[in-house]
């Protein structure tokens, strides 16, 4: 039926526990990769506990974070050897299953229903109490220097929320004023 001779039959029942067990373990792999260890595994296991610790208390974290954290562990831990470098980063990355994702916090939008009673009965009757050379327009702006993260290395089954008050914010403001009418004229002369 299959014209197999009777030497190949005998050779493959004598083989029979060694090709189960080949069999077995390509069936492993098949099912996933095996989880390698990093260059330095106490580094990586201290690093993956602070990355938890203070993933808990809701601090952004960024990958620059992630690399000195990393060579602070190595030199606290006496491995002079050990360098975070963008190669292993990545690698941690994937072996913790970390992405990097943006952080969505609460909105801190405009109250669109006080602008809206502000423009129909406020603004009004100031502008029938001031003639337009006498309307000025403010507004400021910022520079930003010390803002928080918009986005955060996390666990890919987590959600990441930024804070629900204050932003950690330091910055220059700067304002800006216009008039509405006015009533100079400037010739270049």
């Amino acid at each position: 039926m299959f014209d197999i001779s009777r030497s190949t039959i005998g050779r493959l029942l004598n083989q029979e526990q060694d090709l189960r067990e080949i069999l077995v373990q390509k069936e492993r792999m098949r099912q996933g990769k095996r989880q390698r260890s990093g260059k330095d595994p106490e580094v990586e296991e201290t690093l993956n506990k602070w990355f938890k610790s203070v993933l808990d208390k809701g601090v952004g974290i960024s990958c620059v974070i992630i690399r000195s954290k990393a060579a602070e562990f190595a030199v606290r831990l006496g491995k002079p050897g050990f360098v975070a470098t963008e190669g292993w980063l990545s690698r941690w990355k994937a072996r913790h299953q970390i992405k990097a994702k943006r952080i969505h916090g609460e909105k801190t939008s405009a109250n669109f229903e006080g602008v809206e009673f502000w423009v129909s009965t406020v603004l009004p009757q100031l502008l029938q109490e001031h003639t337009p050379e006498n309307i000025h327009n403010a507004d400021e702006t910022g520079l930003y220097y010390r803002a928080t993260l918009d986005s955060s290395l996390c666990y890919t089954y987590e959600q990441i929320s930024g804070p629900k008050g204050q932003w950690n914010v330091s910055q220059y403001s700067c304002a800006l004023t216009c008039l509405v009418k006015t009533t100079e004229t400037f010739n270049d002369q």
